[in-house]
């Protein structure tokens, strides 16, 4: 990314409009991404193609996505899987593509191409019922701040297991430590069953995920209610390996 330019700031201006989101889509995976393992990005004649098959433009965000990541079959956590280009399809009585699922299909996620802003719509998203799809509801107020949280989570849960750690955020010391150290985004999001939280620091982030007080009748996640646990991504070794040295001491005290 633009050395003149933190981590931060460059979070916060991706999600200002599509232009920056592809802005950080390209600069953030060449940076943080072995972009060069996926076999299954599309190029822009491909885009096109499918452009001309669906009769409406996609999202320029969603685009780069697809230039970028591909089918991004590894993509899991709250950003299920991106469909094949071949595989978008329209909910003609909604005016939405569905472009991403989760839980094998138990969820869609969709963006409007009648939407008020067409550049930058909301994504919205419906679950299987018994009684068929529920209505589509929104999940995040843009495409462009869903395009860099996907991209943000695929770096956290799918980069080098040595660049990554996974810990407990009960301990007020520990707390203390990374609300203090890092600066807190907000990415403009619903949560589900959870309230997530993103953390950035100069060479590293964090996701925080609080589960929800209300009861839900299962006695494991009710066990759970109200714990936050913390997701961490270094940009390399020694980065990793400082906070690891950092919280070691704090949990020893």
């Amino acid at each position: 990314m633009n050395q003149r330019i933190s981590l931060v700031e460059s979070i916060k201006l991706a999600t200002t409009g599509p232009n920056e989101a592809c802005h950080f889509i390209e600069a953030f995976s060449r940076e943080w991404l072995d972009v060069r393992t996926n076999i299954d990005v599309y190029s822009n004649t491909e885009i096109t193609q499918t452009e001309n098959r669906l009769g409406f433009p996609l999202p320029a965000p969603i685009s780069t996505i697809y230039n970028i990541l591909g089918q991004g079959s590894d993509i899991t956590t709250s950003h299920g899987n991106i469909l094949p280009l071949d595989e978008l399809r329209q909910d003609l009585s909604a005016g939405v593509l569905i472009w991403r699922i989760e839980d094998e299909g138990e969820m869609e996620f969709a963006v409007g191409y009648e939407a008020d802003d067409p550049a930058d719509p909301a994504e919205l998203f419906r679950a299987d019922s018994a009684d068929g799809p529920t209505p589509w509801e929104v999940w995040r107020d843009t495409i462009s701040s869903s395009c860099v949280e996907i991209l943000l989570e695929k770096a956290l849960y799918n980069g080098p297991d040595d660049l990554r750690l996974a810990f407990s955020a009960e301990s007020d010391i520990v707390a203390t430590y990374i609300k203090n150290a890092y600066s807190h985004v907000k990415l403009p999001s619903r949560s589900w069953g959870s309230r997530s939280e993103w953390l950035i620091g100069e060479n590293s982030f964090m996701k925080v995920t609080t589960s929800q007080n209300t009861p839900t009748g299962d006695p494991w996640r009710d066990a759970q209610a109200g714990r936050s646990y913390v997701a961490f991504r270094g940009k390399n070794q020694t980065v990793t390996n400082a906070v690891r040295q950092q919280l070691t001491q704090l949990m020893n005290m």
